[in-house]
């Protein structure tokens, strides 16, 4: 499950909640490419994921208290169609025993469809 952390009083009243994202990133370690979540696409989550593409939802997330962003998805506006970003590439920059920055490219583009199973990974 996700967990829950404890977010300072500033973000509390913006109402920021802060979540463990299932990413598991080791200290100066390489990783290949690794799964942490599977979704099917049933009618809801499907049109849920079509709105937060629509809206331009982004996320933010956090290494080493360190801010990053990324986009959920993308609109074809040809054919309208709606895409998910569904791996992450994180390079981390050090220097010494120090993360000193921190990049995501989100690569690995999914149509958005009925019934599809869509596999989110991360690097």
């Amino acid at each position: 499950g996700i967990s829950h952390y404890h977010e300072t009083l500033g973000e509390a009243l913006q109402g920021v909640e802060l979540e463990f994202s299932g990413l598991n990133i080791d200290f100066k370690a390489n990783v290949g490419q690794t799964p942490y979540c599977e979704v099917q696409l049933n009618e809801e989550k499907l049109q849920e994921f079509i709105y937060a593409v629509k809206n331009y939802y982004w996320y933010q997330m956090y290494i080493d208290d360190m801010p990053i962003w990324g986009i959920v998805g993308e609109v074809d506006e040809n054919d309208n169609s709606y895409y998910l970003w569904t791996h992450k590439k994180l390079d981390i920059g050090y220097n010494g025993n120090r993360i000193v920055d921190v990049n995501l490219t989100s690569e690995v583009k999914v149509k958005l469809e009925p019934n599809k199973k869509i596999a989110f990974t991360y690097e």
